[in-house]
Parts: structure tokens; sequence; C-alpha cells
């Protein structure tokens, strides 16, 4: 397993709310999404803090709705917590190149 240190990003998924929205519509039943976008903020705002409180670099990867439906349509997959993992992955390698990518939580 690798291990993180504190200089190693974690990347942490981001929405602004119209794309959260438009995610969690097409998300149907899919329970990992929190109900609405206030509940998401709160929650990925408090997680980012406890990060860099404890000296972690973190690292906010935005997903737009429209270059993640358009990835779904290119690549036939469903909108699900594994494809925007997926997304996740494809969007920190264009950012930073091919590099080592450690799954954690909820994205």
């Amino acid at each position: 397993m690798t291990k993180l240190d504190r200089t190693t990003p974690i990347i942490v998924p981001w929405y602004d709310e119209a794309d959260f929205e438009q995610l969690k519509r097409l998300a149907e039943g899919e329970k990992r999404l929190p109900p609405d976008y206030p509940t998401w903020l709160r929650a990925a705002a408090a997680a980012t803090e406890r990060l860099l409180a404890e000296g972690r670099t973190v690292e906010l990867i935005t997903i737009r709705a429209g270059d993640y439906l358009a990835w779904l349509q290119k690549t036939g997959r469903r909108n699900s917590h594994q494809a925007r993992l997926r997304f996740l992955e494809r969007q920190v390698r264009a950012a930073y190149g091919d590099v080592s990518i450690l799954r954690a939580s909820a994205a």
C-alpha cells in the first residue's frame, strides 16, 4: 500500500451548485450523493478543512457537468459513483500527468 506524506496532494472533487444539481438528477436512486447541494457543500468544506488542519496539501478538482456528461456519452458509461471516480482520475492525470492515484472517499 502506498503511504501518503504531508506534501502528497489529496484530491477533492468539487462541484458548483448547478453542476451538482444536474449530476444529482442523473444519479436517480444513487445513495452516495447527499440529498442537496448545501448538505454536500458543508460536508466537503468540513472534510477539506480537516485535511488542511492536519497539514495536508489539498487540491480541489472541479467537476463540470457538461464535460462529465460528454465523457459519459463518449465512453458509454452511466452516471455512477464509479464513473465519477474514473472521470476524476482523468482530470487529475490531465492536470498532473501519469500519477499514482489512491482511491478514498465518495466523489
